[in-house]
């Protein structure tokens, strides 16, 4: 049992440096001192299979799940997710001081001392780390602080294992669509599309393309901004 526990610590230690030295080179600044993935490194990356939630999954599955508990979208700034995360583990200690972790109770941001509705990670904590948040009294907090000490842990998920069967690449690639739904506006989706059906049969033939043509375009822009 502990040669087991051993050889996997080595495994995921091996799997984080190859992972640092993969992306490191490919670093940029953001805004002042907070360092980033290239996009397109970061990319390169995206369909990698790891083991997530005890099942395997594309990288982009928990890069996605990450960047949408912290900041209740699938992006953030124009990075991907992908680019947030893979940063986030590679310089924990720049990104401890991204003001990206949305606050949704006015109480904490008053026990805080902030203002608006996102905080840095390093928010939460005095000089001396200790936690600054009444325990267990803002459970949405703690989780998505859990997750940001699980991936600089390298605990997040981890790489596949010889015992672990690899994804298809229809099941792959299902996943990174389902990923990539903007499921929260669907229904606003859904209603106009509904909204179309009903009105272009009343339409003059010329000015159905045209209708057409600018709801789709309306759903492209709520779904590039989510």
């Amino acid at each position: 049992m502990n040669h087991e526990r051993m050889r996997r610590k080595r495994f995921r230690m091996l799997w984080k440096g190859l992972l640092w030295l993969t992306v490191v080179v490919w670093a940029t600044p953001l805004r002042g001192s907070i360092r980033v993935v290239e996009r397109a490194q970061a990319d390169s990356m995206r369909t990698l299979q790891v083991v997530y939630h005890n099942r395997v999954c594309p990288l982009n599955t928990p890069a996605t799940q990450f960047v949408k508990q912290l900041t209740g979208n699938r992006k953030w700034k124009g990075l991907t997710a992908e680019q947030v995360m893979l940063s986030w583990a590679l310089y924990p200690e720049d990104w401890k001081d991204a003001q990206m972790i949305r606050i949704s109770d006015p109480a904490v941001t008053k026990m805080l001392g902030i203002e608006g509705e996102e905080a840095r990670f390093s928010d939460f904590f005095d000089q001396q780390g200790n936690y600054r948040l009444p325990e267990g009294k803002f459970p949405d907090i703690d989780q998505r602080l859990t997750l940001v000490a699980l991936l600089t842990k390298g605990e997040l998920y981890r790489p596949l294992s010889p015992n672990d069967e690899q994804l298809s690449d229809l099941r792959l690639y299902i996943e990174l669509f389902l990923n990539n739904i903007p499921w929260d506006i669907l229904p606003l989706c859904l209603c106009m599309v509904l909204t179309l059906m009903l009105f272009l049969p009343r339409c003059k033939r010329w000015a159905t393309p045209i209708i057409a043509a600018d709801i789709l375009m309306l759903v492209l822009h709520l779904t590039c901004h989510t």
